[in-house]
């Protein structure tokens, strides 16, 4: 089924919001999200991703109806956003949130799904599911940030919501705090029924979770696609082939490079040679130029494996927002605003109470 014939649930049209902020005797607009697009598909994983500033905050708020965009829109499962209707389809976890830590977790679990309006929850496998049995009759207060964000994992399946929408879920936990969070998310995603849409600049969550994300950067969306999708575009023009030697050879490099002479071996992202071979085997990169020539090469090497060399997602994600980046930055100083502050002795003479 092509993307065309999903569901959309949550559909991003060209939002603008703009605020302004006072830097010395000057207010200065700032440009917080520029046209920003997007669709979401019903039971797909969709992660924004960005670095700190880039707008994800902002975007979230107006798609949750706390802020309204200056211009554009958005809708979810087709209807306008901060209506009854639309909060009615999603549950939603943010980034620190606030529980009255002085309550068990059994009865403010049920506190909270009596004021939803949830009508027949099992709250007591909402614990267990998240992995809190044993310890919902101790109040929050006594609770790990780990504890307490699964708490509220719990809280967004309440009444079984489609939509789940989680800010930056993993901020702020130790790796055994995010292991379990990604565990209980990615158990959500496996046992389908539900969207997710999550904010994070944890890139290694988005190569676990993710079907497809939006690279957001400075308002703007730079990307919109599957990771996979994102370290492709950024490939190098190289292939990585593993070979098998029918002969052992004291230089096996030597003997392909007279055939592939611009060969060399594979390295780690660090720069350092790969020295872990098969035995019998040995892995190469051929740049483009010498690909032309793998038919001439002696039958002494079996050509094994060929693949493009693909970059890992952290190297994609910052060539994008280094190439794109500055682009994009350039087009905010060209577009931002300032205007000058009133002064002082201005103010006071034309405020009220001031004119007799």
């Amino acid at each position: 089924m092509g993307q065309a014939d999903r569901e959309v649930v949550i559909d991003v049209r060209d939002i603008w919001k703009s605020y302004w902020r006072t830097e010395g005797f000057k207010k200065v607009e700032v440009k917080a999200l520029r046209g920003v697009s997007f669709r979401i598909y019903r039971g797909e994983v969709f992660g924004l991703v960005g670095p700190n500033g880039a707008g994800k905050t902002t975007l979230l708020k107006i798609l949750l109806g706390f802020l309204h965009p200056d211009r554009g829109e958005a809708k979810i499962y087709g209807k306008l956003l901060g209506t009854v209707e639309s909060r009615a389809m999603l549950g939603f976890l943010p980034e620190m949130p606030y529980f009255h830590d002085f309550i068990p977790a059994r009865k403010l679990i049920r506190y909270l799904g009596e004021l939803a309006g949830v009508r027949g929850a099992d709250y007591d496998e909402l614990i267990r599911y998240v992995g809190l049995k044993g310890f919902e009759d101790y109040p929050l207060r006594s609770y790990s940030k780990g504890m307490k964000q699964r708490f509220g994992i719990a809280q967004t399946l309440l009444g079984n919501p489609p939509l789940l929408i989680f800010d930056e879920p993993t901020s702020g936990l130790d790796p055994l705090g995010q292991y379990e969070i990604l565990s209980i998310i990615r158990r959500i995603k496996e046992e389908g029924g539900h969207t997710i849409f999550f904010t994070t600049h944890y890139l290694r969550e988005v190569e676990i979770l993710c079907d497809r994300i939006a690279v957001l950067h400075l308002g703007k969306v730079l990307f919109e696609g599957s990771p996979d999708e994102l370290k492709e575009r950024y490939a190098g023009e190289g292939y990585i082939a593993k070979f098998y030697l029918v002969n052992p050879l004291d230089d096996p490099m030597g003997e392909l490079r007279k055939y592939l002479p611009n060969i060399s071996y594979v390295k780690d992202r660090e720069g350092f040679i790969n020295l872990e071979q098969e035995e019998n085997m040995i892995w190469v990169y051929i740049p483009k130029e010498d690909l032309g020539k793998l038919p001439s090469i002696p039958r002494d090497f079996e050509l094994r494996e060929l693949s493009k060399d693909i970059l890992s997602l952290e190297e994609a994600f910052f060539k994008l927002i280094n190439e794109e980046g500055e682009k994009v930055r350039d087009e905010g100083e060209s577009t931002g605003g300032e205007e000058e502050l009133p002064s002082v002795q201005a103010d006071r003479g034309e405020g009220p109470g001031e004119s007799g």
